[in-house]
């Protein structure tokens, strides 16, 4: 297996730097990604996504299918893949945009492998304590463990199998909770 720092793999870019208010506009031209529409469950929140009048958008802040978002602030810092969305898109700062330049690497295992693996490199790397912020070189110093595209495969299918399973297991004892209080409610009331 092979190890590459993240910047020899992909490029690294900081969002766009917004200097006056952006208003949403039904009849934008572009869609904006900011750090709400990334959430703590590593994917964007499209619903969220803001519609804008911004105009043409410089490659370097614009978003693909198969980039990277990476949220460098918060109490949990990580990446999201960016799906398909109908229009162009801007990424916004702090977040920033990350592109694969190297066919040797999927997408969703380097998503999975920063907010995994990569997240003790993050961390020690980080300021602050309750919020942190990882730094633009932090970053692109990440070494990134490159298996065969079969083996990655492997992993994201895995890493999918088991989030799903942890949804189901709290879904289970969500309804059980709700089970067991109606039944005690109604044992209250028998008496």
């Amino acid at each position: 297996m092979v190890t590459h720092k993240l910047s020899e793999i992909a490029s690294i870019q900081v969002g766009y730097t917004i200097r006056t208010s952006l208003e949403p506009s039904a009849a934008g031209d572009a869609l904006l990604v900011q750090m709400k529409d990334v959430s703590d469950q590593e994917f964007v929140e499209t619903s969220t996504v803001t519609r804008i009048d911004f105009g043409p958008i410089r490659d370097a802040h614009q978003l693909l299918p198969g980039d990277l978002v990476f949220r460098s602030r918060g109490t949990k810092v990580a990446s999201a893949l960016i799906p398909e969305l109908e229009m162009p898109t801007l990424v916004a700062a702090p977040l920033f945009r990350i592109r694969l330049e190297s066919e040797a690497v999927d997408p969703r295992y380097l998503n999975w492998f920063i907010n995994s693996v990569g997240q003790s490199h993050l961390g020690a790397r980080s300021e602050g304590s309750d919020l942190k912020m990882v730094s633009i070189q932090s970053l692109k110093d990440l070494e990134v463990a490159v298996p065969s595209r079969k083996r990655q495969a492997d992993i994201v299918q895995l890493a999918s199998l088991v989030r799903e399973e942890a949804w189901i297991l709290a879904s289970i004892l969500q309804k059980r909770s709700k089970l067991v209080s109606s039944c005690l409610a109604r044992a209250i009331q028998e008496n």
